[in-house]
């Protein structure tokens, strides 16, 4: 992966925590996190003045803070999530997967083969491992910007107040926060299973 790439993924992250850390301030203190600033910068020339010196602290806050959730997410990943997983999911179903990965893997051993002679198998596995990354920390996100709507006093009263459309909200964020799990949980089986086919492919080669 280049180093390009790498900067744009934790920014990513970054953003994402930044956008829940946003949420929590502006449900905790209220809506003046957000209008005290625009004031103060409208005070002094305009906000649109002061945006170059604003966006390049945001991008560095951003990339720092992705960084940090990146590695609490990974250390959340591996010492609760992976273990919980393991032990709800049957070994009928496990076993059912790993063999659905490596079949739709078999069908791309020449590819694999290809990537390896060209010097180029490194950059297919990082991405593997950055598409992993971004599940993961988008998980650790969208828990943080759920429990800010739900345990935040003004951001509570965003949410709908009938019962029904409640419920609705809750299942759709439910939803999606189980979909990204299952997509982390088959991106992290494909890659442990294409190591595998790596190490195989080498040792024919040897």
């Amino acid at each position: 992966m280049s180093t390009t790439a790498l900067i744009i993924e934790i920014l990513v992250i970054g953003i994402q925590s930044g956008v829940a850390i946003l949420l929590w301030a502006i449900g905790i203190l209220g809506y003046g996190v957000l209008h005290k600033p625009l004031f103060l910068l409208d005070v002094h020339g305009g906000a649109w003045r002061w945006m170059p010196i604003i966006a390049l602290v945001m991008l560095a806050a951003c990339y720092t803070l992705g960084i940090l959730v990146d590695r609490i997410s990974m250390a959340i990943f591996d010492k609760l999530v992976r273990p919980i997983l393991r032990a709800l999911c049957p070994p009928s179903l496990r076993a059912w997967s790993q063999k659905k990965v490596r079949a739709a893997l078999a069908e791309e051993e020449a590819f694999v083969r290809v990537l390896s002679e060209e010097g180029e198998l490194s950059g297919h596995l990082q991405d593997f491992r950055s598409r992993q990354r971004i599940a993961r920390a988008t998980v650790f996100n969208l828990i943080l910007i759920c429990l800010a709507f739900l345990l935040t006093p003004h951001m509570a009263t965003i949410l709908p107040k009938s019962e029904r459309s409640m419920l609705f909200v809750q299942t759709l964020g439910g939803i999606l926060l189980v979909m990204v799990i299952i997509a982390w949980a088959m991106l992290h089986v494909t890659y442990q299973e294409r190591l595998k086919q790596v190490e195989e492919i080498r040792s024919r080669k040897r």
